[in-house]
């Protein structure tokens, strides 16, 4: 997925929702060949919304408690955005 789609729905729902309370928990995603870790960052914010990230290649693993009427937001931006 490209990247300019997802900050433009990001930036959306961030500028059209109230701001509230968000976390950042780091924890482990695994190991690669050469025994280095990778790590993970999972953000969450008070309406039920997560994204989890790895530290390798800054890669999205997860998008979480979306809801109908959210994910039917990304999809428009999408669709304008060109992807």
């Amino acid at each position: 997925m490209p990247v300019r789609p997802l900050v433009l729905a990001l930036m959306l729902t961030s500028i059209a929702t109230p701001a509230v309370a968000a976390t950042a928990k780091r924890g482990s995603f695994g190991k690669l060949p050469d025994g280095r870790a990778v790590g993970s960052v999972t953000l969450s914010n008070g309406h039920g919304v997560s994204a989890t990230i790895i530290t390798y290649g800054a890669s999205l693993m997860a998008l979480g408690g979306a809801t109908v009427l959210f994910a039917a937001k990304i999809e428009s931006l999408i669709a304008w955005a060109g992807a």
